[in-house]
């Protein structure tokens, strides 16, 4: 048992005896337990801590992004040789985060070299610029988001939390020296959960300079948690290096604009990967105006996203594709719940979305005779024709739009009565032909088979998604065609801007 060191020097002078002791007695390991050493800036400390279903690596601190990959790849290599995984494989192909997540902390060599103490407007700038971005949000974050999740975002408080912080905003701009208890005591409001918590918020500010947090408050860190477990350390480190680019503009041009009401929105919108990866292309076109531009290979490795496609379908006249989009799960109300007792909380997540995305054909089909453009062409769901967003990416125009649905009926969810309604079936039609293409996305194997076990990897994974994704020739149904003008949105209360949610069909 170690004893109460009362200097680092002291305790590291005992290590040499701890470790020729080991060695005489042969041990291959060893753990030392008792009191917790001192720290200050000559050592460098890696924590290991076992979390609910997860452990948690607290790496020591980086002075550069290269040294940040170098560490990174440590402890990834070091998880691999003990079959320890960034993320999990379910049985039908689907890829969830970790169940833990990879926060990265910002600060300096002491709490006063830190870049929010001396660049007093640096965390005002970053609140305003997160807000304008929602793809900072959502784009990287685990799988639990939204305002009861892991990374609450200020706006997510609701409409009186917003309305303080334009409000506290202001008048923090107004401060022509921004002291760093001022600076922590005008935002530890907002950047919390709806209940105060700053653990489940997206911008963590518990340690910039909290008075009321002894020993470890003032030490001018801030902790950006909307973030997963990276897959790879190549990828845990252009995010890394993004986010340091952002505080390197800030630092100096701190974002002014006003704050986004995002709305309706900010769940919807940007729920579906094709405006997430819009956003984060203009949040790097800024970064590249303003001097502060990542390298190609970097904005490459951010643009991974392929863990949420789930497959396409090349026809003659087009292509379909399918992604799974961000659902925003709400908390459970049950006095059974562990919430009750704070070990954890109970969510329904039995609310998928998908997103599809309708394009021009991206291969071409021999032997095909023409049947029409791939604009004539109309994608229905439960006989509703899906009123597609027309866009255009760097591979030129395409349509876009969302699909929420029941995809299983849990045991304790918010609509006891909903059943499921997988598989989803989306029909192509054309308003001047008799057939149809029936594409369908299956929650599990097509023939209901069971799967010989989990995924063996990543690509065995996506290949069971593709898998999932079906499509058919048949003739349409008597009486189906519809007007080659007419413009099909019924008043549906499912229905949005961006989205349909076929929950509300069983209301019709």
């Amino acid at each position: 048992m170690l004893p109460a060191f009362s200097t680092v020097l002291g305790f590291l002078s005992v290590l040499p005896s701890i470790e020729r002791a080991a060695l005489a007695s042969g041990l291959q390991a060893l753990v030392l337990a008792g009191a917790t050493p001192p720290v200050d800036e000559t050592l460098e400390l890696t924590t290991i801590t076992p979390d609910p279903a997860v452990i948690e690596v607290n790496m020591a601190p980086s002075r550069n992004c290269g040294e940040f990959l170098w560490r990174s790849q440590q402890v990834y290599a070091a998880a691999l040789a003990l079959k320890l995984s960034p993320y999990r494989l379910y049985f039908n192909g689907q890829v969830a985060d970790s169940g833990g997540a990879g926060q990265i902390t910002y600060g300096g060599p002491t709490p006063q070299t830190s870049p929010f103490i001396q660049y007093g407007q640096l965390l005002p700038g970053l609140v305003r610029f997160l807000n304008r971005h929602p793809a900072l949000s959502y784009l990287f974050a685990h799988d639990f988001v939204g305002g009861s999740g892991q990374s609450v975002r200020p706006d997510e408080r609701g409409l009186d939390a917003f309305d303080d912080l334009v409000l506290a905003l202001a008048l923090m701009d107004r401060q022509q020296d921004m002291v760093p208890e001022l600076l922590w005591k005008s935002l530890a409001s907002f950047l919390c959960d709806g209940v105060g918590n700053s653990h489940r918020a997206e911008i963590n500010i518990e340690k910039l300079w909290n008075p009321y947090l002894p020993g470890r408050g003032r030490l001018g860190l801030v902790e950006f948690r909307s973030l997963r477990m990276q897959h790879t350390a190549q990828r845990a480190t252009a995010i890394a290096c993004l986010f340091r680019a952002l505080m390197a503009l800030h630092a100096t041009r701190p974002c002014t604009l006003p704050l986004i009401d995002w709305g309706r929105d900010l769940h919807d919108r940007f729920a579906l990967p094709f405006y997430l990866k819009a956003d984060l292309d203009s949040v790097l076109a800024e970064l590249e105006a303003a001097g502060v531009g990542l390298r190609k290979e970097i904005c490459q490795v951010l643009h991974q996203n392929e863990y949420r496609f789930f497959g396409k379908v090349d026809l003659p006249f087009g292509t379909l594709e399918l992604w799974r989009g961000l659902e925003f799960w709400p908390l459970v109300g049950d006095a059974s719940s562990p919430q009750q007792t704070g070990s954890s909380r109970t969510v329904d997540a039995s609310t998928t979305r998908i997103e599809v995305r309708w394009m021009p054909p991206t291969v071409e089909m021999e032997g095909s005779a023409p049947l029409g453009s791939w604009h004539d062409w109309g994608i229905y769901v439960n006989e509703i024709r899906l009123p597609l967003n027309h866009e255009q990416d760097s591979h030129g125009a395409l349509a876009v739009f969302g699909i929420r649905y029941s995809s299983f009926v849990p045991g304790n969810g918010l609509h006891p009565t909903l059943v499921d309604q997988t598989p989803i079936t989306l029909m192509l039609r054309h308003p001047h032909m008799e057939e149809q293409y029936v594409v369908k996305l299956h929650e599990w194997h097509p023939d209901g088979l069971a799967y010989p076990g989990l995924p063996r990897d990543l690509e065995d994974a996506r290949e069971r998604r593709s898998a999932r994704v079906t499509v058919a020739k048949e003739n349409r149904p008597f009486g189906s065609r519809p007007q080659p003008d007419a413009e099909a949105r019924p008043l549906n209360p499912g229905l949005t801007h961006y989205s349909l949610d076929l929950r509300f069909s069983s209301l019709f």
